[in-house]
């Protein structure tokens, strides 16, 4: 072997997967590019990528995000046939800051009524004109005698402005001996997921689909994501991500923070297809609830975010020039930059 061809086969095997990455210029991909609902695997939204050698992109979506219609409620219960309140309340509970409202009550063996209104109606009659509009759930959570938690009843209903909606004949779980009810005026979506399917893209060739930015509308921070991976048939896989990883912190302590991006790497099948979720912290079966959460409740996070979507080569991938093959030119394209120095 002469100089020329062992100056090049130690570039190309000294070099290997990382010159992989050097070149493949980012697609700039601007606006949303989710179609609600997307909630679900079967109303994934399908985009179309490229099968072109190292092809990344951008793209933007949000999981659920601020109702601008947030009411300010009111809430009270009573017995099946009564039409005064056992007990009402205005400002209350766990959504008391965005206008929800929250009542306690006994179980009896009855059903029982619950009235969902707007603030200053305190009547909680028809035609008041308290001009609170907007969606709200009411979440029932019942207890036993030890205050074991039995199960909860989610109602839903809508504020026009002056009527009350009325939830009659409401069951009283078996065991239940109070409950509590709790109504969220829905300040934003929570418990939003994102399916999306991606098609068009090179069969059989691995992808890494991360979150590369993120603002929960909330609390101003990094949105908290969860990422993973679903076959055709609509099943979740064992490739789910919760959070990038340690990252440096500069203000210790601790010495590390937790990056709460999501990242996962995808092999597209033989139609060049591939599938993924993304919802929030900590629902990492993707139905839009908190994990183990008792009672059960919608995750929390929502804002906007961007993800990218990138044809990665495999390990061990020496393709210098980026055309997806290992062959002379690569080694040309070496012997041509000897000696250069990399930005």
């Amino acid at each position: 072997m002469n100089g020329k061809r062992r100056r090049a086969a130690i570039a190309a095997a000294g070099l290997g997967c990382a010159l992989c990455l050097c070149g493949g210029a980012d697609a700039q991909v601007i606006g949303s590019h989710e179609l609600e609902p997307n909630d679900v695997f079967a109303q994934r939204t399908v985009l179309t990528g490229s099968a072109g050698c190292r092809w990344r992109a951008f793209y933007t979506a949000k999981l659920g995000g601020v109702d601008q219609r947030v009411p300010d409620t009111m809430v009270c219960f009573t017995g099946f046939a009564q039409e005064f309140c056992t007990a009402q309340n205005d400002d209350g509970g766990a959504y008391a800051a965005y206008g929800g409202s929250a009542v306690t009550g006994q179980s009896s063996a009855g059903p029982f009524q619950v009235r969902v209104t707007g603030s200053g109606n305190l009547g909680f009659g028809n035609g008041f004109n308290h001009g609170e509009v907007g969606p709200f759930e009411v979440y029932i959570d019942f207890f036993d005698a030890a205050s074991n938690y039995v199960g909860t009843t989610t109602l839903s209903g809508t504020l026009t402005g002056t009527n009350t909606v009325l939830f009659s004949n409401v069951a009283v779980l078996p065991g239940a001996a109070t409950f509590d009810i709790t109504v969220n005026p829905l300040v934003s979506e929570q418990g939003d997921v994102d399916f999306f399917e991606f098609v068009g893209l090179r069969p059989n060739a691995p992808y890494e689909v991360r979150i590369i930015a993120g603002i929960d509308d909330r609390t101003g921070t990094s949105l908290d994501t969860v990422m993973g991976e679903y076959t055709s048939f609509g099943s979740l896989t064992a490739n789910v991500n919760d959070d990038i990883g340690p990252v440096p912190n500069p203000f210790p302590p601790p010495a590390t923070a937790i990056d709460r991006r999501s990242v996962i790497t995808v092999t597209s099948d033989a139609t060049g297809s591939m599938r993924f979720a993304v919802s929030g912290w900590f629902d990492f079966d993707f139905d839009g609830l908190l994990d183990g959460a008792s009672p059960p409740r919608r995750h929390p996070r929502t804002g906007q975010y961007t993800f990218r979507v990138a044809h990665i080569c495999g390990a061990g991938c020496a393709d210098v020039n980026g055309d997806c093959v290992v062959n002379g030119l690569d080694i040309t394209a070496v012997l041509n930059k000897w000696n250069t120095v990399c930005p």
